[in-house]
């Protein structure tokens, strides 16, 4: 084996490691981003502002009880707020859906069927759609 064919290869390698690295860590930053978000509850929203407010604003023990049932009737009106936007949102699509299934063959019929259950189904992650699996 030359010397620049061993030189290729342990480039090729590095290269491969590196794009690897490069990789994992855009995935690890893509799940922690979508777990930060996943957190929606009033509590989780609470303790978020507060710590927020505590370390940007300095605030004193004082300052933090007084603070703290603002924040807190504020997350819950927030939690609320998600709750009937969803709804809303979940009811718009309902809606078109049903006048749309009409125009529908009964082929696309069932084809709507099952995307609307693949989009139901538990854990399924917000985004982009899955491409449709080949049958």
């Amino acid at each position: 084996m030359t010397t620049a064919l061993k030189w290729k290869l342990i480039l090729g390698c590095l290269l491969v490691f590196l794009a690897g690295g490069v990789t994992g860590a855009w995935v690890w930053h893509a799940q922690a981003r979508h777990s930060h978000h996943a957190h929606h509850s009033a509590d989780a929203i609470s303790e978020r502002m507060m710590d927020h407010l505590r370390s940007g604003l300095d605030l004193t023990p004082e300052q933090v009880k007084q603070i703290e049932p603002i924040v807190r009737q504020t997350s819950l009106r927030l939690e609320k707020v998600r709750r009937q936007t969803g709804q809303e949102v979940r009811a718009a699509f309902q809606e078109s859906h049903d006048r749309m299934t009409p125009v529908l063959s009964a082929e696309q019929q069932k084809k709507l069927e099952k995307m609307e259950r693949r989009h139901k189904r538990p854990g399924r992650r917000h985004g982009p759609p899955a491409p449709p699996p080949h049958e």
